[in-house]
């Protein structure tokens, strides 16, 4: 998707005469701080990779970024292009309170964290397209923590419609539209795709289509709309919530969420009324899930213990860890954990 990648730079590179790098941020991308020598301020600034037949020079999406305003996506400071290498740069604050990739990596959030954490990204989204661009590259990655909010990053790849309502593709097999792995444009509705995506992994902790599978594999299932059930690898969340995500990730564009906007209200309504429930981990165990006080009712606890080559279910009120009324402990195979779980949390969920 794109031309050939930019190198890294070695602190004390200064770019437009003004940005002097500190230090690399991450070990993906090239993310910098970088010491803002007009306003003596440090501050973040993207190296953006060139992108096949898109030319630095006519990078008519900068005015707009610096124009855009909203609580929910990262400030754009500024948005240029650096005259002596044609390399194009975004400068914004420097967040440190990490990205939402880290944060629900292998086990994912909270029900309603997550949710919130997803209408905040939808709302930047939503802001883009309102502005008549597509993102182009949603990801949780690009998701960062900023005390209560979460901001949308990375809008250096934001792209102007055309007068069809497509730009050139560009995004990152992990949360990419099928329709543009393929080789296809970009456009709302593979924006939505891919913050139904995001979802996916903030809930389970895993993306669509698993990341240790090669480069290949991965493109293949994701154009085959071949992808993992997302009650089979967080079976603690509603089918409600499943089926929201399940038509954001439709193969075919028209069948998902018209707008990122429609796609957040969705799922809100899916987890109205519901206990919050988050994955906990205990050592040794095999899936634990906590559920918070609910109504009238305490908190639980529900674990999966090794018990030889199967596997105990348990469920115990907290803080007492007294076994809950009407259950009994459950011995199990392993293939049978992801159902036998979703109807234990269905049970306590009302």
């Amino acid at each position: 998707m794109s031309a050939k990648p930019l190198p890294n730079y070695p602190a004390g590179t200064v770019i437009n005469d003004r940005y002097e790098f500190l230090h690399k941020l991450g070990s993906d991308g090239h993310v910098y701080a970088a010491r803002d020598r007009h306003l003596d301020k440090t501050v973040a600034l993207k190296l953006l990779d060139p992108i096949m037949g898109e030319s630095a020079r006519s990078w008519d999406e900068a005015r707009r970024l610096e124009a855009m305003k909203s609580r929910c996506l990262l400030e754009v400071l500024n948005a240029d292009v650096d005259g002596p290498s044609d390399i194009r740069f975004i400068v914004t604050p420097l967040v440190t309170g990490g990205d939402v990739e880290a944060l629900a990596k292998d086990v994912g959030l909270g029900l309603q964290k997550a949710v919130r954490y997803i209408r905040h990204i939808a709302a930047g989204i939503d802001r883009i397209h309102a502005a008549g661009m597509v993102h182009r590259d949603i990801k949780p990655a690009n998701a960062l923590i900023s005390g209560d909010n979460v901001v949308v990053s990375d809008l250096g790849y934001c792209a102007i419609l055309d007068s069809d309502g497509k730009a050139a593709g560009n995004g990152t097999w992990c949360t990419v539209a099928p329709e543009v792995a393929a080789g296809g444009d970009c456009t709302v509705l593979s924006d939505v795709y891919s913050l139904g995506a995001t979802a996916f992994y903030v809930l389970a902790g895993e993306y669509p289509v698993s990341l240790r599978q090669s480069l290949e594999k991965q493109r293949d299932r994701i154009v085959a709309g071949d992808l993992r059930d997302l009650r089979d690898l967080a079976p603690h969340v509603p089918q409600s919530v499943a089926t929201v995500i399940r038509k954001a990730l439709k193969l075919n564009p028209v069948d998902r969420q018209s707008t990122a906007e429609e796609f957040a209200n969705a799922l809100v309504g899916a987890v109205d009324g519901r206990r919050d429930w988050s994955r906990v981990v205990h050592s040794g165990h095999s899936f634990c899930l906590r559920g918070e006080p609910f109504k009238t009712r305490a908190g639980v606890v529900i674990c999966s213990e090794p018990d030889g080559a199967d596997v105990r279910v348990v469920a115990r009120n907290e803080p007492s860890m007294r076994r809950l009324n009407g259950t009994t402990d459950l011995v199990i195979t392993h293939d049978c954990l992801p159902a036998k779980l979703r109807a234990l949390v269905a049970s306590l969920s009302g």
